[in-house]
């Protein structure tokens, strides 16, 4: 009988010791783990990429955008680790035009658009370097003016967090797949 119990007892002392091992690992990563966010700079024209984590140090990064807009990584670079965003705008203003299209006399509005991208980033954290390859979005609004042949009007708004992206998955088929969805699309 008392084998028994010991049996129980030592059953249970793993199972708990399981649960903290889990907890142990989940806290471990989420420590060494980065999410980054973006700032639009005061002339609108980039985008300022950091660690929303003071204690995680981002080193540099590069971001991929659907292939509608570039099929070229993105530098982002220290010191500044700007994301330029010049020609993201010329990008999005032809896109959305072509999307959305001028009618005469109404004007088209979007208050909350966005474009995926993923940003592969190089950190530090614990005094360790990691590498991360995360989903996220630009926000922006648009104005297309349907008596005007000005470009639409794209203002960005700031950097969002989706998720983070496995071994397996394709960053490219992956952005194509999220801009087919985008708000335009019928």
């Amino acid at each position: 009988m008392l084998s028994l119990i010991s049996l129980l007892v030592s059953f249970r002392s793993c199972v708990v010791a399981d649960r903290s091992l889990e907890l142990s690992r989940a806290e471990f990563r989420s420590q060494r783990s980065i999410i980054l966010g973006g700032t639009v700079s005061s002339d609108g024209d980039s985008l300022e990429v950091k660690s929303l984590d003071p204690a995680i140090v981002l080193q540099q990064g590069s971001a991929m955008f659907p292939t509608e807009i570039d099929k070229q990584d993105w530098p982002i670079l220290p010191p500044e680790h700007r994301l330029y965003a010049v020609v993201l705008r010329s990008a999005l203003e032809r896109v959305v035009e072509e999307k959305i299209g001028r009618e005469k006399g109404m004007a088209s509005v979007a208050l909350d658009a966005n474009v995926p991208l993923v940003i592969t980033s190089l950190f530090t954290a614990k005094g360790e370097a990691f590498e991360d390859r995360s989903l996220y979005r630009i926000v922006y609004s648009f104005v297309i003016d349907g008596d005007s042949f000005k470009p639409p009007q794209i203002e960005f708004k700031g950097l969002i967090y989706v998720q983070r992206l496995g071994a397996g998955d394709d960053s490219r088929q992956v952005l194509d797949q999220l801009w087919l969805q985008a708000i335009w699309e019928k």
